[in-house]
């Protein structure tokens, strides 16, 4: 090899073991509760911005896009998802699972598997792409897919340096990754979307977010991408791998076996309604276990071999999150015949029912991401892909019954399924951890008891209002969802349950901690740019 590339490849394996050797400095210093901590704060904050954004933008592009747009947009997703999990053997996770030392052969070996499968999927998406049109009945996806599917060869340069990220527990970066590529996307689509570019706008913010984020997570990371292929860290990452590959590819098929037969049996336009709820729906949801998970497999990793720590940090993040979704997932419910008439306009009414019946899945199905950090981190993968196919065969054979009712049918279907696979995860965990039923569901009473008070509420103002403002109006959609909240609040406060009162505590105390820093950092940054007032009276 001439001695430039040895000296350029010596330079980058310097600043990726710099890279990795600050963030193990920084943070060794650390628990890992401060570190997941950490990490939950920096991804709530970005999550509570871009749901906030990505609400207030999706209602804009729900009115300037057809229906059908967002049906063929789902065609694509559905394609190309399915493709991209025969690429995807898990061996992010292994990375972050692995309890020893992960080297630059291990980033690059996983850069160089990635990048071969993603390219060879790309090329038989282009191959496969005359039959998949005719299969759904839409031609539009014979010059939508080839463009849209190589989507996938540019994640390959943004996988490697994330699990970079999250190896490190650098929380921070990663969430600045994640906020940069929302953000882009959405000014992208938005922005095209004016244009009438029609759902070519919803592809090229895609592209744009992910180049962004791509690059930005390169640079926080310290990785370069090499095409460099060890042997040996090929075999540890498949080691682990393969497993995770076929319950991530399960999984995949059980989330979107529904959009399959959908767009099969009924149209793009029956398909967007349906997208559109489901969508609505998994957001929050969505958002909450994006801000979590990314920090809690980390977490639990590190803790694997210490299962009354994993327990105590299971129920404790149970509280959490059912805190904040369950009612989410109320207010969802019981506002959603206002809410699609007043923000999405009438052209979106065959959503309300269907997003209903939803809003049950979702509570359902809020917890089912930490279930799997819990069984995954604990290297029972194999037991885990074995349910995620129960999952998948259960779920289409009652799609593919419940599709006869149109999507309000298939989200019946979806919802039985979801009580199905919750009794086989817990069942699951609890021969594999000391978590149990009532390690479940103890945390959850408060949230549950004060969501049934919330929807009472909302039902309340529903009914008895709405002869006067209106069953589909602003006003009664404000005030339904503003009692509501209202009501779910204040039962916590009389209650003031155990588990709450401490989280609360907690919170209040880590809380406290991050402004005392901040306004650290403050004084520090006007001390440097000398700012800084004398605190001495003038004489």
């Amino acid at each position: 090899m001439p001695k430039a590339k040895i000296d350029q490849q010596a330079a980058t394996d310097a600043s990726v073991a710099t890279a990795e050797e600050k963030d193990a400095r920084d943070n060794s210093q650390k628990s890992v509760s401060q570190l997941a901590k950490e990490g939950v704060f920096y991804n709530v904050i970005v999550r509570l911005g871009n749901t906030f954004t990505q609400a207030i933008g999706g209602i804009i592009l729900a009115r300037l896009l057809a229906p059908s747009d967002f049906g063929i947009l789902q065609y694509g997703w559905l394609v190309i998802g399915f493709a991209t999990k025969f690429g995807e053997f898990g061996f992010n996770m292994g990375l972050i699972q692995r309890n020893q030392e992960v080297r630059s052969e291990h980033v690059n070996t996983l850069f160089v598997l990635d990048l071969s499968f993603k390219v060879t999927l790309w090329i038989l998406v282009l191959v496969g792409t005359p039959f998949i049109a005719d299969f759904f009945h839409e031609p539009i996806l014979r010059t939508f897919l080839p463009v849209f599917s190589f989507y996938m060869v540019l994640e390959c340069f943004s996988t490697s340096p994330v699990t970079v990220l999250q190896r490190n527990m650098n929380f921070k970066a990663y969430s600045q990754v994640q906020a940069i590529d929302r953000t882009v996307q959405l000014v992208g689509a938005l922005s095209f979307a004016a244009l009438g570019f029609g759902v070519w706008s919803l592809v090229i913010g895609e592209f744009l977010g992910l180049g962004w984020s791509a690059i930005r997570a390169i640079q926080l990371s310290g990785w370069r991408p090499r095409l460099q292929f060890d042997r040996e860290a090929s075999r540890e990452l498949f080691g682990y791998g393969n497993w995770v590959f076929l319950r991530n590819l399960f999984r995949y098929m059980s989330d979107n076996v529904d959009y399959l037969i959908i767009g099969r049996v009924l149209d793009s336009q029956q398909l967007g309604y349906y997208t559109k709820a489901f969508e609505l729906m998994k957001t929050p949801r969505k958002r909450i276990s994006r801000a979590l998970s990314a920090v809690v497999f980390p977490a639990f990793a590190k803790v694997q071999n210490q299962p009354e720590k994993v327990k105590r940090g299971f129920e404790k993040l149970v509280l959490s999150v059912s805190l904040v979704a369950y009612p989410i997932q109320v207010a969802m419910l019981m506002a959603a015949p206002a809410f699609v008439y007043v923000v999405l306009g009438e052209k979106w009414v065959p959503t309300i029912t269907c997003l209903q019946i939803m809003c049950i899945a979702g509570i359902l199905r809020a917890l089912d991401p930490f279930l799997n950090s819990v069984i995954t981190t604990g290297g029972f993968v194999r037991h885990s892909a074995l349910r995620r196919f129960i999952e998948f065969a259960i779920l289409a054979a009652a799609v593919y019954i419940g599709v006869h009712w149109g999507i309000n049918g298939v989200s019946v279907a979806v919802t039985f399924t979801s009580i199905v696979v919750m009794v086989l995860m817990i069942n699951l965990l609890r021969r594999v951890s000391l978590i149990g039923w009532r390690a479940y569901f103890a945390p959850q009473w408060p949230a549950i008891v004060g969501s049934l008070f919330m929807a009472l509420a909302m039902w309340g103002v529903n009914t008895g209002l709405a002869e006067f403002l209106g069953v589909h109006s602003l006003p009664i959609l404000i005030l339904s969802t503003a009692s509501g909240c209202a009501v779910y609040i204040g039962v916590l406060l009389i209650w003031r349950p155990a588990r709450v009162v401490d989280l609360y505590q907690e919170l209040s105390g880590d809380a406290k901690s991050v402004v005392a820093k901040a306004k650290t950092k403050i004084a520090s940054l006007k001390q440097r740019l000398g700012l800084r007032q004398d605190s001495s009276p003038a004489t």
